[in-house]
């Protein structure tokens, strides 16, 4: 679950957040404060993976 959540959004979404946070800030905080992202999809991941029946029961 968490594979199509991070190529499909996680991409385009750090991508553009890395180059609009590097012309204002540090990199090293450009990259800490994209990357937090990851975290958060995670858990999204598993709450949305607790929600989903199995059609065949």
């Amino acid at each position: 679950m968490f594979l199509p959540l991070s190529g499909g959004v996680l991409q385009p979404i750090t991508g553009t957040m890395i180059t609009y946070l590097k012309e204002t800030h540090q990199a090293l905080y450009a990259f800490q404060t994209t990357l937090v992202i990851i975290p958060i999809l995670m858990l999204l991941s598993f709450i949305i993976a607790i929600f989903i029946k199995d059609s065949n029961n």
